[in-house]
């Protein structure tokens, strides 16, 4: 029998094992992270993967951003975009 930590992460963990899940393998599952404002989620992104990799994906992420907003009608981008 397979024990998980006894939190809500386990819980979860436990669950699954419980619907059929077969923990054997390996699983890919995302845990959301709440964080409260730009700065603090920059700051634990960088915690979590490392300076170099955070860096890359934030400028990823920008240019994703960017490509998007550049597809924008000028009527759009005056009236009801704040950008």
């Amino acid at each position: 029998m397979t024990t998980y930590p006894n939190d809500a992460d386990g819980a979860v963990l436990a669950d699954l094992a419980a619907q059929g899940m077969d923990m054997s393998q390996p699983l890919v599952i995302e845990f959301p992270v709440a964080v409260p404002d730009e700065a603090a989620a920059n700051k634990t992104l960088k915690a979590m993967m490392g300076e170099e990799f955070s860096s890359a994906y934030l400028k990823l992420k920008e240019k994703e951003w960017n490509s998007y907003c550049s597809h924008f009608s000028k009527w759009e981008t005056e009236n009801t975009l704040d950008i």
